[in-house]
Order: C-alpha cells, then sequence, then structure tokens
C-alpha cells in the first residue's frame, strides 16, 4: 500500500515493480477498507480462472480447460493470494494473457493484432514483477521450436521479442538499484523442494501434522508427478502438451539455477506463475487417465479430492492459515487498540525497512510508537539480549512489545519474565505480543 500511496509522476519502480502499484493506486481512491482493497486482487484471480479455461480450450479441448479452470479455482495457494493487497493475481492474470495471445499469434502468424497483444501483454506482465520474464524465455523456445523451419515467421516473432526486452529494460535497473535493500529471506532449494513445490501450489500449502498426513502427502506428491508423466509421454500424444511444459518448467528451472547463488527466490509466491500450466498438465492426464482406465483415473481423482479437502478445511480452520509475508498483524494491533491505557508505548522490533506501514494502516490509538531494530540471530545470546534489552525505551508504566518470531529464543522469554510483570502474551504467528510493566507496577 506504501508503495501505491507513493506513486507519483513520472512514476518510479519499485524491485523492478510498478504496475500493480499504480492500479491499486487508483483503487484506493473508491476506498480504504480492507474487503475493497483486496476486491482488486479477487478481480484478477477471477480473470485468471477464465484465461486458463481459454487457454485449455485453445491448446486441447473444452473438457481441457473445464478441469485446469475448476483445479486452479480450488487450490488453497491461489485462494489465499486472491485475498492478498499485493500484485500475485495480476500476474497471474497478464502471464495467461500473454501465453494466450501467443498460441493465437502462432496459429496466424501472418495477424499482426495477436503478436502486438503478445508483446504488450508480457511487457506488464514482467512490470509488475520481473521474475515473468522468465515467461517470455520460454516463449522464444516455444516459436524457436514450432518455427524451426520458417526462418520468416521466426523474424516476425523476433521484432516482439526485442520490444519486449526493450519495454523490461526500466524494471531490469530498478533491480540492480534495489540490491541492498530488504529482500526476502529463502533457503537454497534443493531436490526436495522442487518436487514437494507441486502440493504447495495444488491442494496443500501447509506442513503436514499428524504422522498419516505425511505419509499420504509423499504420496500425493509422486500422483501429481505421474499425472505430469502421464500428460508428456501417454499416448494418444498431445501435440502442444510441450508447450505446456516449457511454460511450467523453463521459468521453474530459471529461479532454481538463480536461487542457488547468494539470494534465493525460491518461495512459493514467486512461483505462482507456473501454476496454471501445471494445472492444464494434470487436467490432460485425468482425461488421458479416464479414456484408457477409469477405475485408475477415480483412484487418483479420490487422492486429490482428499489432499484438497484437508488443504481447504486447513485453509479455513487453522489460525496461521496464511501463506504469505506478514500473517495477523491486523488481530495483533487490534488487540492493543481493545486494551490500551493512557501512557502506554508500542515498542515495534521489526527487521523490514519501513515497519510503520502496518501501523499506519490498522491502528489509530493514542500510545506513543518506537519502532527498533531486533539483534541479528548469530547474536542471541543471553549477554547480548540482556544489554540489548536494557537499551530498549520502555514505557514507565505499561510497554507493548512486538517482537519477530524469527529472533525468539527461551532466553529472550526468560529475561523478560524475570524484568518485567507479564501482564498479557500471545504467539501471533508472525511476532509475539507482550504487555511488559515495570516490576515496582502492581499487576491488573
Amino acid at each position: 500500500m506504501a508503495d501505491a500511496q507513493n506513486v507519483a509522476f513520472p512514476p518510479t519502480f519499485s524491485k523492478g515493480r510498478l504496475l500493480y502499484y499504480i492500479l491499486l493506486r487508483g483503487w484506493m481512491l473508491l476506498g480504504h477498507h480492507d474487503a475493497w482493497l483486496r476486491s482488486l486482487s479477487v478481480l484478477f484471480a477471477l480473470g485468471s480462472v477464465i484465461l486458463i479455461y481459454h487457454l485449455g480450450c485453445r491448446l486441447f479441448r473444452p473438457a481441457t480447460g473445464l478441469i485446469a479452470a475448476l483445479l486452479f479455482a480450488l487450490s488453497p495457494t491461489i485462494i489465499n493470494h486472491a485475498q492478498e493487497v499485493r500484485y500475485y493475481t495480476l500476474s497471474l492474470f497478464l502471464g495467461l494473457a500473454g501465453s494466450l495471445l501467443l498460441v493465437r499469434a502462432i496459429d496466424r502468424p501472418g495477424t499482426i493484432q495477436p503478436l502486438l497483444g503478445w508483446s504488450i501483454f508480457r511487457i506488464l506482465a514482467i512490470v509488475t514483477t520481473p521474475i515473468n520474464a522468465a515467461l517470455a524465455i520460454a516463449d522464444g523456445a516455444i516459436v524457436g521450436w514450432h518455427f524451426r523451419h520458417n526462418g520468416r515467421a521466426i523474424g516476425r516473432f523476433l521484432g516482439g521479442a526485442i520490444a519486449i526486452a526493450l519495454g523490461s529494460l526500466p524494471s531490469l535497473y530498478s533491480i540492480l538499484n534495489s540490491r541492498g535493500s530488504h529482500w526476502v529471506e529463502a533457503s537454497t532449494p534443493g531436490l526436495s523442494h522442487v518436487l514437494r513445490e507441486i502440493r504447495f501450489l495444488t491442494a496443500y500449502p501447509f506442513p503436514p501434522t499428524p504422522p498419516y498426513q505425511t505419509l499420504f502427502f509423499q504420496g500425493f506428491i509422486l500422483v501429481l508427478w505421474g499425472l505430469i508423466a502421464i500428460a508428456l509421454w501417454l499416448r494418444p500424444p498431445e501435440p502442444r502438451i510441450a508447450w505446456v511444459s516449457i511454460w511450467a518448467f523453463v521459468p521453474l528451472g530459471a529461479i532454481f539455477m538463480l536461487s542457488q547463488g547468494s539470494r534465493s527466490f525460491w518461495v512459493t509466491r514467486y512461483l505462482l506463475l507456473v501454476s496454471p500450466y501445471l494445472f492444464l498438465s494434470i487436467a490432460i492426464a485425468l482425461e488421458k487417465l479416464w479414456q484408457r482406465w477409469r477405475i485408475l483415473a477415480l483412484g487418483v481423482l479420490l487422492v486429490y479430492a482428499i489432499a484438497l479437502s484437508l488443504g481447504l478445511h486447513a485453509y479455513y480452520t487453522r489460525s496461521d492459515r496464511y501463506i504469505g509475508v506478514t500473517g495477523n498483524y491486523r488481530d495483533l494491533i487490534q488487540t492493543i487498540s481493545n486494551r490500551e491505557q493512557p501512557g502506554d508505548r508500542i515498542l515495534w522490533i521489526s527487521s523490514h525497512t519501513r515497519p510503520q506501514l502496518t501501523l499506519n494502516h490498522y491502528y489509530s490509538g493514542k500510545a506513543s510508537i518506537n519502532y527498533q531494530q531486533p539483534l541479528p540471530r548469530d547474536r542471541l545470546n543471553e549477554t547480548a539480549l540482556r544489554a540489548w534489552i536494557a537499551q530498549l525505551p520502555f514505557s514507565p508504566s505499561r510497554t507493548w512489545l512486538v517482537y519477530p518470531n524469527n529472533r525468539i529464543t527461551p532466553e529472550f522469554s526468560t529475561l523478560l519474565e524475570n524484568q518485567f510483570q507479564v501482564q498479557f502474551h500471545r504467539d501471533f504467528r508472525n511476532a509475539h505480543l507482550w504487555l511488559l510493566a515495570p516490576r515496582s507496577l502492581p499487576q491488573n
């Protein structure tokens, strides 16, 4: 939201991203309620469902598009990100529009409109998030292979590719200038990350808790990859299934290789761009199984339905259902607002470069606010924590301490309990909230 509020003329990129913030700025002119702000992403999610259906119809059959669109719409990961005030569903919508227009341009190589539309939508997708450049690379592989014996047709697409490259330069320049700013922390991916990512994108983006669920979802992952193999190799062959595979696996491969360096980008929400093509592959496989082995197809559908039911149940019933960046800050701040008293102070500990964003949006109380950086992870020992706590500006009456979960240690909790009266404490998943009073004050 802050990026949207800061949009000026001429607009500037934020880590290579711009388009969503411009659209959100216009959307905010009509209202600031959470439901209204989230509705922009909902519209693009609904548009993505329609586009994946049309892409399936164009590449294969209406049944393929319908199955893929249904699986896409029921995915807990898609449902989650469709309700965020973030750019992910816009990215999906533009990516699918670009792919659909590329198919039309390939089918009608002498027509300029779909070729022009493909270039425009790929540029828009890249200025929404630069990671969509991986789809443009996949486009090049598809066009090159399809017209490998037709240099003249490749030449026409080359003009569109040059336009995409030139249109992406401002986004690339912004990324190069953002190298020192805050980026998401993610682990370097290995083969296990690649294999289980399909579970996150399709049905169950949470860590399974009971042992039987772990075993079930390991089998579910094998079923999904088996479906991908069936879509690719089981006869009768689908001539254009290779295109879908290229759109899925070229971006996955590019993100995987880039994530082997000093900074990893292997995060499920960044991999959403490949999800429509995985759903199309699964839809093709289900159709093939249904045509040849209906009992096996029914068994696979049952396994998928169980996995999806578990995922949707977890999403709508778990308190930590959120699959994203911030989690329950709204509930945390509402807790402070409902319990605050005159003289309270909020001590907000965050490693984020703009920690004030959340409070500015949700908090309207009168408590004084102080922002502090947490200690680095390699200094979370008792001696360093004791010295760090001693220099924090606690209120002489009551202090609301917001502290990130990724810095919680037993030593930290013990030090707080020894030095303060803990009048309230709750874990909000992304952060812990304490209400602390000096030892000399009576406890409420």
